[in-house]
């Protein structure tokens, strides 16, 4: 009737140099009444990524960009 649940990822990016890394974690609890169900998670992701805009040689400019996003969901199911 009761779940708990929680998960963390590590996301990195095929390139070698510049690429991303995303980090996410998560957690949620649900309830279940026979065929019906709710569930809500949350979710907290962080990620750096250097961006260049245009390749001028040894001095392109760069951007670091860090990213912070949380989301939280909310989920009403049946099971049939």
């Amino acid at each position: 009737m009761f779940l708990l649940r929680g998960g963390y990822g590590i996301q990195g990016d095929a390139r070698k140099e510049n690429g991303s890394d995303i980090k996410t974690a998560s957690g949620g609890i649900g309830l279940r009444f026979g065929s019906y169900y709710v569930d809500a998670t949350y979710t907290h992701v962080t990620g750096n990524q250097t961006v260049f805009p245009y390749e001028i040689g040894s001095l392109s400019p760069s951007a670091l960009l860090n990213r912070s996003t949380n989301n939280g969901y909310l989920t009403l199911g049946y099971r049939f």
